[in-house]
């Protein structure tokens, strides 16, 4: 799970075993992941195991009145993937 301000600007908040997990966690805002609403997007990553690892599925919210809503991607992320790992 990664929050993101911009495209140079995203921070990593960890690694959940299942999307059910990941999901709850974004509905919950655990950690508080908008960090007072400085980041505005989330994204979830399912990824394969491996070096220069692929980005398999990615779920996307958006900051909107104190809650992660799901979203498309924005478009400006069109072209990057693997958030999660910098």
């Amino acid at each position: 799970m990664t929050a993101i301000h911009s495209q140079a600007d995203a921070r990593v908040f960890g690694w959940l075993e299942s999307l059910e997990k990941a999901r709850q966690a974004a509905q919950e805002n655990s950690l508080d992941m908008s960090e007072e609403n400085y980041y505005t997007h989330l994204v979830i990553e399912e990824m394969s195991p491996g070096i220069h690892c692929q980005v398999q599925n990615e779920w996307w919210y958006s900051w909107l009145d104190g809650h992660w809503q799901a979203c498309p991607k924005p478009d400006w992320a069109q072209h990057t993937t693997n958030w999660s790992i910098g």
